[in-house]
């Protein structure tokens, strides 16, 4: 059995909603955290164009989420593999944002992911080198 990941995909462009729909209609769990708008009421992205996927790391559920209508790719965009992201990272932003959450607390969970944490790069001519 292969081990569910979460993955960021880019949609095409004011295609957001009908990726989600699409995916969640092969079977795959989306999540696209939205943040209060300045109003109060409304509901942005919290990274515009861009949502989490959860799918098995195989090559043939790779092949369809990217050929998936509304989608653009799975990150990194000029990788042949996409890399996962930490699963700690969505599950936090699923029980600290929820569907619509506030931007200081979406932030507060990035941040404790980005401070001083090794990265390493893995394409372009930078590959290989590892910096915090």
């Amino acid at each position: 059995m292969t081990e569910e990941r979460w993955f960021v995909g880019q949609t095409r462009s004011g295609l957001g909603p009908w990726a989600e729909k699409n995916l969640q209609a092969q079977g795959f769990l989306s999540y696209t955290p939205r943040v209060l708008g300045p109003d109060g009421k409304t509901g942005e992205n919290l990274f515009s164009r861009y949502l989490f996927v959860r799918i098995p790391a195989d090559s043939r559920n790779i092949t369809r989420v990217n050929s998936t209508r509304g989608m653009h790719k799975l990150l990194p965009l000029y990788c042949e593999n996409p890399i996962p992201v930490p699963d700690d990272y969505v599950n936090k932003l699923m029980l600290r944002v929820g569907s619509m959450g506030t931007l200081e607390v979406a932030e507060e969970v990035t941040y404790d992911y980005v401070k001083d944490e090794a990265l390493r790069v893995t394409a372009g001519h930078l590959a290989g080198k590892v910096g915090t």
